[in-house]
Parts: C-alpha cells; structure tokens; sequence
C-alpha cells in the first residue's frame, strides 16, 4: 500500500464536519420588513459562569474562631446554687454556715473536675474555684473538649471566657486634666478641707499591679497624714487609727480560709501585707506575690490608677520631714488617706480572663472594700447581659461595694466609618463602642472628660511657659536638650518639600528644634524626616483645640518628639521673626527664634467656659436600650504615679476612662467615709452601695458642649460629671421607683423609659426624695429635652453627634397632687399671653425654616442675647419651664412622678425628620434653693433616656442591604466591604460555586426590580453574608410561606457582635463574617410559581425577657409584629423551574442587530450574545417586561461582526438558561463526509487558505496540491489525535510529538487511513519547559542597606526557545503580569527570604516555583565597656555593650527585685562571689538580646538625673528593617577580669559578643 509522509507544510489542520443537530428553520426570510429570519439550534448550556457579573460569597465556616486543638479558658457552672445565693452578704466571714457551704460546693466541684478527667482522659488544668458569688471552675481546656464536658452530670453550663486588655486610650487625640488640677471638676479639695479624704475606706484596684517601692504609696507618708487627721481631731494616733477598722494582718489572717486565693501556696498572711498603707497584694494571674510592674510585659498602668485613686497626701523627704504631694510632686489621690488592695490580673501569664478579675472581686467583697475599680475592658461593644459573669455583678448590689468599671476608649461608633464623614446615616442608631464589663447593668460605667488644667513637663517662649505631651517609644526626652535653642517654625506638616524649602537645602535645620504642624503625614514620618536633616528635636503643634498622643513606633531616629496645642503655636510664631526665604519663585516663610527647656514640673489652671468630653471616650447605649456610660470623671491625660521607673520617684501621663474610673472609685471611698462617719445606713435603711451610687448619680452636673451650648448626650455622658463635695453635701438622696435595666434597687438615679412603638410621645417614671437633713428642703423641678441634630454633608442626612432641643409638656403630680410649670423667664415668641414649651417650638420651626419670625419675635426669641436666634434660645426657654417649690419635711419624703408628653409640632417634626424613630434624652432637674446668705446648696438631676419609635425599627445591618440595592440604594458601607453584604449567597443545580443572590445574577438592572426575585427549587441558599451595624442578641435565618408561616429557621445565633473599629489594628473588626444555612425550596416541598420569603432576623437585647431569647421565642418575636422593620434582612422569591426559550431570531438588514424574540413563564433576565461558540460577551440585554410571562423582543446590537455564528442564552432570574447557536451570517453549505484543510506556505499554489481535500490523491479539489510525494518534517509543536470515523476502527493516535526540520522519525500514515480520519478534537499543545532552577550565585552578608541579589535562571524548552523569568515576593505577584517584576527583589535584613518565580516561554507551558535568598548575620567586633553607675549602694542594674559591623549595640536591663544579686554595699568575697548569679542573669538578657537585635547605630551618652542616678542612654539611629537571629537557649561563657575599681565580665554567644559592667556607687 502506497504510503504518504506529512512533510514541510507549517500548519496543516484536517476537520471533518460534524454531524448536523437539530436545526430550528429561519422560516420565510424578510418576513417583516428590512428583517432576515435566522437559522438557530440549541446547544449545550454554557454553565453557571455566566454569573459572572455577581459577587461570589465567601462561604466561611460560622464564628470559627476556634480549632478543637486550641486551649481556652473556659467557666464550668455547676447546677448548684452559689453561697452568695442563699446567705447574701453580710458578715460572710463571721458565719460558719457560709464557710461549710462554700466547702460543700467546693468538694462537688473537686467531684465534677474527676469525672471531667475521666471523660476527657485528661488532668483538668484549673484556674480558679469560686464558690462565692459564683458556683463555677474556671479552667483551661481544649476547645473540642467543651461539648463533652457540657454533658458531664452536675454541669449546668460552659461558658467561654473573655479576656481583656487595660483601657490606656490608643488614638492620637486627648485633652490636658491632670491630679494638680482635676478636683476642681470633681469638688475632692473641697471635699477633703471637711475631713473626708477616705480614711477607713479600702479601694480594691483589679489592675496590673503597683510599685510598692514608689514615695507615693509609701507607708511613712500614710501614717504621718493620719496623724495628722487625729491631731486635727485631738486624738491619740493609735486610737484614732483603731477606730478607722484598718485593714491589718490579723482580719487577712481571720478571712484568708474565705478568699479564691487560699490554696495557693504564696498566699499566707506575711506575704500579702505589704504595708498599713498597702495592706493586701496579690497576683491572681500568676498565683504568686509579685506585683511589681519588672516581671512581665503588661506595663505600670496599675500604678498610675492607683495613685490616681489614692496616692498619698504627703511624700517624706530625705530628712525624714513631710511635704504636701500635691505642692512636691503635683500628685495625690482623690482619696489620699484610703487603703489599697491590689489585685495583679495582668502578669507573666498574661490575661485577664473573666474569672481572674471576678476572683479577685469576691475577695475585694471578703475584705470589706468600699470600691473596686476595674480600668479593663474588652474592644469589641458590649453585652448588657452576658452569660455568668453579668450574673455575679448583679448579686453583688446586696454588698457595700461600689464597682467601677471604664467604658472604654473607642470613641463612638461611626467616627472612623470610610466615607470621612464620621457619623451615622439618619436613619441608624448605634453609637456604642463600649465594652463588657462595663456594658453589664450592675456595673458603674465611667465616661472621660477633659481637664481644664495640665500638670507637666514644660519649655519657655518668651519667658512663657509652654506645656508638651511626651510619648516614650525609642526617643529619647526633651528634657535630654536642657538649655537654650534656637529653632525654626513652620507653618507646614515638615515632610521632605517643606525642609528642601528651608535654605541650604535643608541644612538650616541642622542643631536647631523645628516645630511642624499636625497633618498629611504621620507623627513617626514627621519625627524621620527631622532626623534625616539633623534636627535636634521635632516639636508637633495641634492643627485643632486638645493636645496629641502620638504614636511613634515607626519613627527611624531617636531625636526627641513632642507635640504642643495649637494655642501655644499661635503664640510661638507670634513671638517669632519671620523669614521669607526666596528660593523658587513664591518666597517659602519660617520663623525663627530661641527657647529654653527645662526639666521642671509645674501645673497650669486653664478655666474655660465649658468643659468638654474627651473624644477618645466609648460612648452610645447597648442594645437593650439601658443607659451606659453613667457618669464621667477627668480622664484625658492625668499626671499619676510611673510605677516602672527605678527610685520610686518617677510620674507620668496617661490618657483614657482608664483614668477617669479610678477618679470614681476614690470619689467612692471618700463617700464610703462619709457614709460611715453619719451613720447613714442606719438611718435610711439602705445600703452604701445604694447611697454612694444614688448621691453620686443625682448630683452630678451635665456637662454642656460649647459648640453649640447644649447638653452633650445623654447617652454620652450618662448623669454627667460627678462632683463628691456636692454628694457628700446634698440634704437629700433620690430613689428611682423602677427603670428598664432594674437598677432603681442598686440606687442608680436613671430614667429608662424603654420605646415607644406607637410614637404616642408620652413617657412617665417616679422617684422619691429622702430628707437626709434635720431641717424641712423645698425643691423646684423642671426639665429639659433633646434628641440628636441632624447634618447634612453633600446633600446626605447624617445623625450628629450634637444634640438639638425638644419640646414637652411636662406635669409633675408630687404626693398626689399635680403641678405644671410656669416659665422664670418672658419669652412669649409665638404673643399668645405666656412663655410656655409652644414659644421654644416656633423657634425651632424657625431655624428649620419651616416659621418665619418678624424682627419683633427675633428679639424676644433672642435669649441669651448673643444677637442670633439659635437652638440655644429654645433650649434656654424650655429650661426655664419650672414648678413652685415643694416641701420634703425633716426625715421624710415626697414621691413625684413626671409625666412627659411632647407637643404636636414637636411628634410631628420627629415624624418627619427621623424616619426609623429618634432618641428621647434628657434631664430632670431637682433644684433646691439657695441659703439665705445665698449658699448655692447641691442640686439632684435625673438623664432621661427613651426612643420615639420602635427601637427595632433601625437597621441592624450595614447599608446598603441587597434588598435596599435592588430599591436603588446608592449609599457606600461603613466600612468598605469586600463583598455585597447582608445578602444570601446560592449554589445554582450544576454548579459548584456560589453567587450572591443580589438581583439579576446577568446583568445589573437600572433600577433593579426586586419582584422578579427567583430561584430554582433545587437551587441552594448556601448562606447570608452578614455586616452588622448594632450587637444581636439573637439571631436566625428563615423562611415562611406566602401566608406568614414559617416554613424553616436554622439554628439560633446568640449575641453577634456587629462590625467596629481596632485603634491597635487601625482598621474595622469583624465587618464581614457568614451565617451558614445550606437550605433548598424543595425541603419545605415548593414548587414552581409557589412565593416564599427568606433571610435574616436579628433581635437586640431589648426584647430579650427572661434570659437569653430562645429558639421559641425567636418564632413568636417573628410573627409577633413587635419587632420593626430594622430587625430583619428579607426578600420576597418565587420559584421558577423552567428556562426560557427562544421564539425567533432575526437580523436587521440595514443595522445588523440581532433580534431576538423570547419568552419565559416569569421574567427573563437577560438575553446574552457570546462570540462563536465560546464564552466572549458581545452583550447583554434585559427584555423590556412588564409582568411575568410576558413574550419579549430584544434588539441586540452586532457592530461589523463577521463570523457565521454566534451563541445566544436566555435566562431568568432563577438562574435558568437555554444557550442557542444562531447562524448569525448564514448557514454554510453541508460538509458531512468532506475533508478540509488550511495550508500555510509560501511556496505551495495560491498560499495560506481553507481548501478542500481529495482522500484518494490527498490533493486539493481546486487542483492544487497539497502535499508532494516526498516526506516533509512536520514542524509544528505539541499533540496530534486522528480518529476513524467509524468507532473503535482505524485509530491513529499520535501523541507527545514535539517535532522539527531536524526530526529523523517520522509518522506515516497510508491513504486507506487518511480517508478514514475525522479531526474534530484535533489540537496542539504547548510543549513543557524542563529543568528549571533558580538558585543564589554570591554569599550575602548584612550591611544595613538593600542588596540586590545575584541569581542564575535556567532551563530547557523545545528547540532552544528563549526563556523569561520574572519574579514577585508572592507566587500570586510572581504570576500576574500586572504585578510581576523583571528582577530579583532587593533585601536588607538579614535571614532567608524566599522569592516566587513564573518562567514562560512561546510554546510552552508557564513553570511555577519559588527559591530563597540568604544574607547571613554580620559579626560583632571591637566589644568595649563603660561604667555603668548603680543606685543606693546595691547591685541594681546590668549594661552590655557589642559591637555588630560597624553597629554600636547597647542592652541594659535593671534587675528585677526578686533576683537576689544585692543587700550589701560589698558582698562577702567581692563582686566575684556573685559571678554565678550575675551570670544566670545575664545570660537570660544575652538571650533576649539576641532574638531582639537591632542593626543600629548607637552612641553612648551619661546623664545626670537629680544627682541620684546616673543613667545610660542610647542614641539609636534606626534603618529601615529590623534584623532578628535566635539563640534562647545558647551556651554563654563568663570570664572575669579587674579594670580598676570595675568587674568586666565578657560574655561569648555565636558570632555575639558582649560584655557587662558591674559597679558599687
């Protein structure tokens, strides 16, 4: 048989036509005018990556917080009842059968913990017992464990803990309070000159801890102002302290078997008395005595809200006199003469978990504490009610004890939503940011406002004192630069343009101080670029009023850097000279000029008009509609105790209601002796925690905003600022008769009103007042309303933050009788005859423009006569709405309910402006008069809190929902989601992604119709993507039918927290997370054209009733009509089963479109037009439709396109399609049997063409040959598959060949074969790129600076065809063309770095892979010592000084108190005896110093500090980068050598080396 070789022709493609499918007719062609009918046929459907205009969801598994190999803590609940329960909490100690019972609970709890072993096969890592307030262990266990150890008999539940973190404010902006100054706000000065100044009183601080060593809290200074006390009381000391009932050893002793911690071996009576002013330490997260701030990493902030507390009033001084605190050192505690218990939760171990700080509560409880403070709390908003711990706070209202715990410091919620607008959008409702505990309701949460005063550090201007805020990261102090500068000032943010700008380039910078202005670059850069012009020092002033915390952890050079309010800049530049410096063509103009700085301390008085609440402070209600914050105290940034600093001497600032909440534990301690020493429990019969809270709620003054001369938020500020001099002299106590959170028996003076549904605007509560004074009291009421402004930003509603005045008719019925208030001013705007809330509404109406007022009405309506007609004014007329005064007889009360209802332009003015409801905020004023010798006597007020509306009404997810996209929402998310939220995501039949359902899943509709939602009924509902704006008690997807009933609802969701914002993290938290669901229609039996309704339902607190919401609950809350609008996510969807189909297709003559005529039994969503038969979109169209199966005409424009065919699908919403080839330019003639082929030659007939092919002669019908005699080498590259038409005949497979003109072999195929083959799956592969390396060509070492690497790229391709190699720092980078980079990437530190690499050639398959980069560590050469000078005779500090390159490295570590290397001026045998200790001790700090190197350049300075200390200090310049080696562990070598009077011992680590230096002073 003759044979034929496949010989020298570049591209030969056989193709056999297929079999022709079913073909739908064109029918009569030109059927309409200037229209041609269209061939067409259906053909298999394309799949659902049509979808492609959609968002896939993100299907994550549901608050997977966890793996089951995790460790957590955990609270195991035992079913039996806590001893607090049943025997409450007086005289716990004193009663035996409080003592037996706790043992009784503490043997089943040893019970349960022996059958949880058993289950888990496990020693169950126990924290805590607690018995008291709590039946419960805390432990640590796995998390997959906890299922299991639900099950165990006798457990009644497993909680998870929460761990928290100190509330130190982590944002820029603060304001100056501060110890010296700060009681004037809080009236403690006042409060003290009568003798009260918390002697007798224990404040319990749960904290990190103290420095017992500090002069503050020293024992000698407590005892000398004590006798001064009894002095002033002419009594013998020791008696005047016996009455006090001091806290000493033998109560701890006789108490110790009823404290958490009495298992424990360090927790005998010796080692937790400290001091008579310190009576009780412990570290309750270590289980040890050490409290100190030098063990662990959690800071001094203990200290600082201790001395803040109760540092001491007077400090010894070296001749063992005594000086006032507050004239020394500018400290002294609101209640200098308290104890303080300190309980350490943060330490080595971390923490503090829920039942570490509970623990140390009810042992705060045991020992008799007055206040416990708690300046914890965690970031995330939260819970009112919150499993077990909320629980035990709310027994505790039986106990004395006052628990204040910070709100937060987060701000509110909307301040950093991405829109730059700051604020909600009108409609929503949640401000909260504050966390658990201080959200629980028995808490007494502590809002911050800002000082009016600043104690500190200052330079001089001019001989004018300028105050700075310092932050400590690797600058050093400005107090390092004493004396005279000169500096520049410029009126710019100091980035590189502005230097290059100064003459010389920059280098007039150089030695002098520059300030720059707050703004466009961050405080780290400002510092970088400083120090890259050598300045001395950065000094960055405010751009608006407060001061500025500012984070420098990025700052490169260690050059100080403080900031400085914007008024002190405004007075710096006015005593500067200015210069015009013209080195471009507009003049750049600076200032000059000198200052002085000083290391001197001092305190400045500011006294403004109003105060104002610190903008870092958490604010907003929780979702159970109770009022949190409720009070506030000074809390920016307060000068207290640095417990962190050796001597003891040290203070600093810090910022935060971390330092607001101690201010109201001290106020507390001072009420607690007031208590005490009037007998007030006694005489009213209620207890001190209820006394304390009702006097220091009900005299607190709302502070008002100067912005706009109105109160600041209820729900920011809570009853307002506390004043304990008023409390302590308040001739009456208010008693609320009920509120919605339950804590009128707790004594908390707060109106919860709850919501209003219905919008009726009538509200009503009560209290009594209780004469406290042996004389009659006449009191007068009134009341003042407001709600939050709205403001309007580029055409959008936002709720403000500022509050705008409402007006009520307020009665007051006392003892039964009803008074209604007359005005004490004459405003009559609106001339009816009186001055009532209708004239402060005209007002209102008139700012709003909805009433005009005549210049008559302008004037009279002009009451604060600032010449303008402001909400000021109204708010002044309905403030000036009172009652003639009642009369509260000696030792009695009067009862008073006030009835509130607001006018009808004020419902109707709400009605219009806010359209899911408005807060009702307030205060109720209680006012006495004054003496006749016109002593201003403390006055009562009452916050209102409720809402207009249903409180459900407001969204509970973020903007827009699909369903308000698809009514043609255009708002943008809060946080700039990365998927369309609160949406549900679907997984179509056949395919294995999803979609989220938001519409039309083709193409987007304009506007989108929200009717023609549908899905096939074996479609899928995978999940919700789920962004909420407000915290859930509960929550569930579900479904009902057309009818309301509910066909399904997935499993309960309990307390979602909603999306908020991390300071640490600068970004939003958990914005975006997924609710699986995983439901199909044809579980709940629907079929086509059935409706349903389907989504979310998220209910807060507020409805929650008897405990947390459960499953039957949730059902009925459902179908209640109790919740609003706000509470659910839903869409309406119709079950949709058949595709659509296509009825004709047609062709516009003159234009080309394509139009096709289709029709569905609901609605098509898109008629779409494909490229040939592949997936290339050309368009999209929806069919104008006006109601479900409707037949449809699309007219589809087809610019100039050529090609025969293209691919048509019509779809639904459902996701039902049919895909169509429609013969767009005509049908080709019928093909079946032939043989085609395309030549590309250059030598061969006519050239490249489509002919076709003879099988006999395997020679063109056109009579032109194809292919010669000879053999020709087949020259193209890849896979050839030849199959027989005839199934499993003939068949030739020819795979793998990669041939070329040099190939010897060659395939022969006969012409009997060649007539027999089809080539319908004829194709050619690309080839494979083979041996591929990159690897690095020269060893790098560590220089400081980027080095480029040196690689070789090789492998091997099919004839040599060049290979490219491109490279990224992720294999994603490395494979994106966009992305990727044509070179090895450059590196700094030291380490392996690995680079991803793509290598491509023609032809060819793309190799993926990685390699990595080594730059080895540089050595450490030329060590050097110096002296390091130590405090107080001892051993107290260790430096060690290496050289890296040509790096200075310096460590110096203070030894910690409990590394004994010290106690004598010259140990027995010499500095050489304690070469063992120091040696262990220094090798752990050679350990840390290796894993924590920095390549820097160091030099070394000694300061002088008060002549006490000298002390090393570094000068770092930082590169970019931080180098980072191991070596914990490591072996160190000791050798020891005499220089002098000096030990040098000289310390070997790897390629490290040190030494130390140890010297008596």
């Amino acid at each position: 048989m003759k044979k034929r070789y496949l010989s020298r022709v570049l591209s030969l493609l056989l193709v056999l036509t297929m079999l022709a499918g079913f073909l739908i007719p064109a029918g009569a062609a030109g059927t309409e005018s200037g229209t041609q009918g269209l061939e067409f046929e259906k053909t298999e459907n394309v799949g659902s990556e049509m979808l492609a205009e959609t968002a896939e969801g993100e299907e994550k598994e549901d608050a997977a917080t966890h793996t089951d190999s995790d460790v957590v803590r955990v609270s195991i609940v035992l079913d039996k009842a806590p001893a607090m329960e049943l025997y409450g909490t007086a005289d716990i100690t004193a009663n035996t059968a409080v003592a037996s019972y706790r043992n009784e609970l503490k043997a089943q709890q040893n019970s349960v913990a022996r059958k949880i072993e058993t289950a888990t096969g496990e020693k169950l890592d126990v924290v805590w017992n607690l018995t008291f307030a709590a039946n419960l262990i805390s432990a640590n266990v796995e998390y997959g464990q906890i299922e299991q150890i639900r099950g165990i008999s006798g457990v009644q539940k497993v909680v998870l803990e929460t761990r928290y973190v100190p509330m130190v404010v982590d944002q820029n902006e603060t304001a100056n309070p501060n110890m010296a100054t700060s009681p004037v706000q809080i009236g403690s000065s006042t409060a003290w000159a009568a003798g009260y100044t918390g002697a007798g009183s224990r404040i319990a601080v749960i904290d990190t801890g103290i420095d017992t060593d500090h002069q503050s809290f020293a024992e000698a200074g407590y005892e000398y102002s004590l006798g001064q006390l009894a002095e002033k009381k002419e009594m013998d000391a020791d008696a005047f302290k016996a009455g006090l009932k001091l806290l000493g050893k033998d109560e701890i002793a006789q108490k110790l078997d009823q404290l958490n911690i009495k298992d424990y071996p360090a927790a005998t009576t010796d080692n937790l008395y400290v001091s008579s002013k310190i009576p009780f330490a412990y570290n309750y997260i270590d289980q040890n005595i050490t409290v100190d701030h030098d063990h662990d990493r959690q800071g001094e902030h203990g200290s600082h809200v201790e001395g803040i507390a109760a540092a001491n009033a007077y400090i010894e001084k070296a001749d063992g006199t005594f000086v006032n605190a507050l004239d020394e050192v500018k400290v002294q505690g609101v209640a200098p003469d308290a104890q303080l218990l300190v309980m350490k939760v943060f330490g080595a171990s971390g923490g503090a978990y829920d039942s570490d700080y509970m623990a140390a509560i009810e042992d705060a409880i045991v020992l008799g504490c007055d206040s416990i403070n708690l300046s914890l709390g965690s970031a995330a908003p939260g819970f009112t009610r919150c499993e077990e711990y909320e629980a035990i706070l709310n027994k505790l209202c039986e106990n004395g004890s006052v628990v204040a715990i910070a709100a937060g410091n987060a701000g509110y919620w909307a301040e950093h939503e991405v829109n730059n607008v700051g604020l909600l959008y009108n409609g929503d409702v949640n401000f909260q940011t504050a966390g658990s505990p201080a959200t629980y309701t028995n808490s007494l949460a502590v809002a911050s406002v800002d000082n009016s005063g600043y104690t500190g550090t200052y330079f001089t201007v001019n001989g004018k004192q300028v105050f700075y805020n310092e932050t400590t990261y690797n600058n050093r102090a400005l107090s390092t630069l004493l004396g005279t500068h000169e500096y520049i000032f410029m009126d710019n943010p100091g980035d590189d343009g502005d230097y290059l700008n100064l003459p010389e380039d920059g280098e007039e910078a150089e030695g002098k101080i520059v300030f720059v202005e707050r703004g466009s670059i961050s405080f780290s850069e400002k510092a970088n670029q400083g120090g890259s012009y050598n300045a001395a020092a950065v000094i960055v002033y405010n751009n608006q009023p407060g001061t500025i915390n500012m984070d420098l952890s990025d700052a490169q050079f260690d050059i100080p850097c403080v900031s400085i309010t914007k008024a002190d800049a405004d007075m710096i530049r006015s005593a500067s000279e200015a210069i015009d410096y013209e080195k471009w063509e507009e003049p750049f103009t600076y200032y000059t000029g000198s200052l002085t700085i000083t290391s001197d301390v001092d305190s400045v008085q500011y006294n403004p008009d109003y105060y104002t609440m610190s903008s870092f402070s958490s604010w907003g209600i929780t979702g159970s509609l109770e009022l949190k914050p409720e009070i506030t105290a000074p809390g920016g940034s307060i000068y207290s105790v640095n417990g962190a600093i050796a001597g003891g001497k040290a203070y600093e600032t810090m910022s935060g209601t971390s330092m607001a909440t101690p201010q109201v534990a001290g106020m507390a301690a001072l009420m607690g002796q007031y208590v005490r020493e009037n007998k007030l429990v006694e005489k009213t019969g209620k207890s001190a925690r209820q006394l304390i809270n009702s006097l220091l709620m009900s005299t607190a003054t709302p502070v008002i905003n100067g912005e706009n001369e109105m109160p600041y938020a209820v729900i920011q500020q809570g009853a307002g600022l506390a004043n304990v001099n008023d409390a302590i002299n308040a001739k009456s106590f208010l008693m609320m008769d009920d509120n919605l959170s339950g804590t009128a028996a707790d004594g908390k003076v707060k109106a919860e009103l709850g919501d209003d549904p219905d919008r009726t605007g009538k509200y009503s509560f009560g209290f009594t007042i209780n004469n406290l004074n042996g004389e009659q009291q006449e009191y007068t009421f009134s009341t003042e309303l407001f709600t939050q402004a709205i403001r309007t930003v580029k055409g959008a509603e936002y709720l403000d933050t500022l509050t705008t005045p409402i007006a009520a008719n307020v009665s007051y019925e006392v003892n039964g009788q009803t008074f209604v208030p007359t005005s004490k001013i004459v405003c009559d705007v609106n001339r009816d005859g009186v001055t009532d809330e209708k004239d402060a509404q005209l007002v209102l109406d008139s700012i709003v423009g909805l009433e005009t007022l005549d210049a008559e009405q302008q004037q009279i309506a002009d009451v604060s006569e600032d010449g303008k007609v402001t909400t000021y004014d109204a708010y002044l007329i309905l403030k000036g709405l009172t009652i003639a005064s009642v009369e509260v007889p000696i030792g009695s009360q009067v009862h008073v309910t006030v009835s509130i209802e607001l006018t009808a332009d004020a419902k109707a003015a709400l009605n219009e402006t806010y359209k899911t409801g408005a807060y009702i905020e307030g205060y109720v004023y209680v006012d006495t008069a004054n003496t006749p010798d016109g002593e201003r006597l403390p006055a009562h007020s009452i916050p209102v809190l409720g809402f207009y509306g249903n409180w459900s009404d407001p969204s509970m997810y973020d903007h827009p929902t699909m369903s308000e996209m698809l009514a043609g929402d255009t708002r943008t998310t809060y946080f700039g989601s990365r998927v369309t939220t609160n949406a549900p995501y679907i997984g179509y039949p056949g395919s294995i992604s999803s979609y989220t359902l938001n519409g039309n899943p083709y193409v987007s509709d304009d506007p989108e119709q929200l009717n023609r939602l549908a899905l096939n009924s074996k479609a899928s509902i995978k999940g919700y993507n789920l962004s909420l704006i407000r915290n859930a008690a509960a929550g569930a997807f579900y479904v009902t039918d057309a009818d309301g009933k509910i066909l399904y609802m997935s499993g309960l969701s309990t307390q979602r927290m909603p999306a908020y914002y991390s300071a640490s993290y600068q970004d939003w938290l958990n914005d975006y997370e997924t609710l699986s669901v995983n439901w199909k229609p044809s579980f709940a039996g629907l079929v086509e054209n059935d409706t349903f309704t389907a989504g979310l339902v998220m209910v807060p607190e507020y409805y929650e009733q008897d405990g947390e919401i459960d499953r039957a609950q949730l059902e009925s809350l459902i179908g209640s009509g109790k919740l609003g609008a706000g509470a659910f996510c839903t869409s309406s969807i119709t079950i949709d089963d058949t595709a659509p189909e296509i009825v004709k297709v047609e062709k516009d003559e003159a234009t080309g479109d394509l139009i096709v005529t289709a029709k569905d039994n609901q609605y098509i969503a898109a008629v779409v037009v494909n490229k040939g038969v592949g997936t290339k979109r050309l368009a999209a169209v929806i069919p104008e439709q006006t109601a479900p199966g409707q037949t449809s005409t699309t007219t589809v424009a087809m610019p100039e396109y050529t090609s025969e065919y293209v691919t048509v699908i019509v779809a639904d919403y459902a996701g039902n399609q049919t895909t169509y080839k429609v013969y767009y330019n005509g049908k080709i003639p019928d093909s079946t049997g032939k043989l085609f082929g395309f030549t590309i030659t250059n030598n061969r007939s006519t050239g490249n063409r489509w002919v076709e092919i003879d099988p006999a002669t395997l020679s063109s019908t056109d009579g032109n040959p194809i292919l010669s005699e000879d053999a020709v080498a087949l020259e193209a590259k890849g896979t050839f598959t030849w199959t027989s038409k005839d199934a499993g005949t003939n068949t030739v497979n020819v795979t793998g060949i990669a041939l070329d003109s040099k190939f010897e072999d060659r395939y022969e195929l006969t012409t009997s074969e060649l007539s027999n083959v089809s080539c319908s799956g004829a194709k050619i592969e690309n080839a494979q790129i083979k041996n591929v390396s990159v690897r690095q060509m020269m060893e790098l070492t560590y220089n400081g600076r980027e080095q480029l690497p040196e690689v070789t790229a090789t492998g091997s391709t099919i004839g040599g065809t060049a290979i490219t190699f491109h490279y990224g720092l992720t294999a994603e980078q490395a494979a994106d063309e966009n992305e990727w980079l044509n070179y090895v990437p450059a590196f700094t530190d030291a380490g392996t770095h690995t680079v991803y690499y793509t290598a491509s050639a023609v032809n060819h398959d793309s190799v993926y892979g990685s390699f990595e980069i080594k730059i080895k560590n540089a050595p450490i050469t030329g060590v050097d010592a110096a002296p390091q000078v130590c405090l107080q005779r001892h051993v107290r500090a260790v430096a060690l000084v290496g050289v890296e390159g040509d790096a200075q490295l310096v460590q110096r570590r203070r030894i910690p108190q409990d590394v004994q290397l010290f106690g004598q001026q010259q140990p027995v045998g010499g500095y050489a005896g304690l070469e063992a200790q120091l040696a262990a001790y220094c090798q752990h700090l050679v350990q840390i110093r290796v894993q924590q190197r920095l390549a820097h350049d160091v030099q070394v300075q000694i300061v002088r500090q008060r002549a006490q200390l000298f002390r090393r200090r570094a000068e770092v310049r930082q590169p970019h980068g931080h180098g980072r080696t191991g070596g914990a562990g490591a072996e160190i070598t000791v050798e020891v050598a005499q220089v002098g009077d000096l030990d040098i011992r000289a310390v070997e680590h790897g390629s490290l080396s040190f030494r130390w230096v140890v010297c008596p002073l």
